[in-house]
């Protein structure tokens, strides 16, 4: 159970920084457009 357990966690985890990431970085260019202009 607990080697099937651990990867999901893994992967749900990984998934979720990813997830962090792409908004960061959506968010980072959002400011970027508003103080350009």
């Amino acid at each position: 159970e607990l080697g099937v357990k651990i990867p999901t966690i893994n992967t749900n985890y990984y998934s979720l920084l990813g997830t962090q990431l792409q908004y960061r970085r959506l968010y980072g260019v959002y400011l970027n457009y508003v103080f350009a202009y």
